[in-house]
């Protein structure tokens, strides 16, 4: 089944995957990938083509999804992970996408009824077939989530009724720290990817826009604490044995020491001396400037002022955005 492991850009998900990777009961997608999203948008982008089995359509959707990453690392002959946001790890990467993909559609075309859980399920086996992770014990397969805004957010227990997802719950400070420190100039989208300005992500509501994922996903929680649940970034590297061991409780999985550390397919991921785990780095109080101090202190405090500036910007977006689409037509 599918586990979603959750939360915001830089919050942590890579290390809650990598600790998952090894474990028997659990396969970790081989590359930041999150196929399974457009299956959290509006039905009318997608259910008429599930209908009719497209082959085509379906794949076009994927590729709105970081489904092909994988073909991405499988040219390159590595992937990349980001221990933090100066120590950046490069390991081999030997799957054979094209291999996977005529896996994954040949196996659609025999199937009578495509679901996104059906669906989502293949990919997943299929890659952990190909990269030789399958093993009988295999209960979940994990991928991270991308942050999505909250009615996509709502439908994933419509859409995935036997999925799990875990939130990292990162101090949203230090969030905006990874983000702010990251080099840009290694980020494939540039200006809109991973990596932005510090300012640019006070004036995009960063701050306010993940308050709102975290208060979402607790709802859900609540609603559902079977299917949802939530982990302390800072206790994930610093209690990580503690930790974990909640998680296997939440997932109904055997407990194993692999589970405190972190691995792709098995492949120690530290470089430097620096590993994922032991203690959280890029800290805010570290790494950003007395200004830029001042400035998130300054926001933190008038947390629901801004708060409320971001909710009526939202509200004039979904206004105006109809309006603009039915000009655009």
């Amino acid at each position: 089944m599918l586990l979603e492991v959750d939360g915001w850009q830089g919050g942590g998900k890579s290390v809650l995957t990598s600790l998952l990777d090894s474990h028997p009961a659990v396969f970790s997608s081989l590359v930041h990938d999150y196929s399974y999203r457009v299956f959290l948008r509006p039905e009318s982008d997608w259910v008429q083509l599930l209908r009719r089995r497209e082959a085509a359509g379906l794949r076009s959707l994927l590729a709105t999804t970081r489904y092909f990453a994988a073909e991405d690392a499988f040219l390159s002959g590595e992937s990349v992970f980001d221990i933090s946001s100066s120590v950046r790890m490069r390991v081999p990467f030997e799957f054979d996408f094209y291999a996977f993909d005529q896996q994954v559609f040949r196996t659609l075309q025999s199937q009578d009824i495509w679901t996104p859980e059906s669906i989502t399920h293949l990919i997943y086996q299929c890659m952990a077939e190909k990269s030789g992770a399958l093993q009988e014990s295999t209960r979940y397969f994990a991928t991270m989530s991308v942050p999505t805004g909250p009615d996509s957010r709502r439908r994933f227990s419509v859409q995935f009724p036997n999925g799990k997802s875990i939130l990292v719950y990162r101090d949203p400070r230090n969030i905006l720290t990874t983000r702010a420190n990251r080099s840009r100039l290694s980020d494939a989208k540039g200006d809109d990817g991973y990596a932005k300005e510090f300012s640019a992500l006070l004036k995009n509501f960063e701050l306010e826009r993940i308050a709102e994922y975290y208060a979402i996903h607790r709802a859900s929680q609540r609603r559902a604490p079977q299917k949802f649940f939530e982990v302390n970034f800072s206790d994930l590297v610093g209690d990580t044995a503690t930790t974990m061991k909640s998680v296997a409780e939440f997932l109904q999985i055997e407990w194993d020491d692999v589970l405190t550390r972190p691995t792709r397919l098995g492949l120690p991921l530290e470089q430097d001396g620096v590993s994922m785990i032991g203690c959280e780095l890029d800290q805010w109080d570290a790494l950003l400037t007395a200004d830029q101090q001042r400035a998130v202190k300054r926001r933190m405090r008038w947390a629901s002022a801004y708060q409320q500036q971001y909710q009526l910007a939202q509200l004039l977006v979904r206004r105006v955005r109809p309006v603009i689409r039915r000009v655009a037509r």
